[in-house]
């Protein structure tokens, strides 16, 4: 992954609040705009859409999970 040091255009920028919008990572943001994971996640924070946390993301799925097995249990 190059890192470049270019502005953030309205493409991008509209691709990366629909990546964010979608439950994407920053790392996968990167990867696919070409840029590094600091630079769109401070991307993101500017334009009032950033990422989740990772913990508390961890802690979502984990829930989901438990509710799963708790379902299925039944």
């Amino acid at each position: 992954m190059k890192l470049r040091k270019s502005k953030w255009s309205v493409e991008d920028s509209r691709e990366l609040a629909a990546m964010v919008a979608a439950g994407g990572t920053p790392f996968r943001a990167a990867v696919r705009l070409n840029r590094s994971i600091s630079s769109c996640q401070i991307q993101a924070r500017k334009m009032g859409v950033p990422f989740e946390n990772s913990t508390i993301r961890r802690k979502n799925i984990l829930a989901k999970c438990a509710a799963a097995e708790k379902a299925l249990a039944r």
